[in-house]
């Protein structure tokens, strides 16, 4: 699964004009996989992705200092 997700972020970054939908068609997923794989490998960030991500380093940060 690893490799999947870099080879569709390395599509979405290699190509100045890459889109969403050029990378669905290239892997034959739908728009949200896209979306979700780009999110998940760091390369598309939104509010919500940055709060999860946020969230997540809080909750690491309190579970290291019980």
């Amino acid at each position: 699964m690893n490799d999947f997700i870099k080879n569709v972020a390395e599509c979405y970054e290699n190509s100045s004009k890459a889109s969403f939908r050029d990378v669905a068609t290239e892997f034959d997923i739908t728009l949200l996989k896209v979306r979700k794989v780009l999110v998940t490998a760091g390369v598309y960030v939104t509010d919500s992705s940055e709060q999860v991500q946020d969230l997540k380093a809080y909750e690491a940060g309190r579970r290291n200092k019980i």
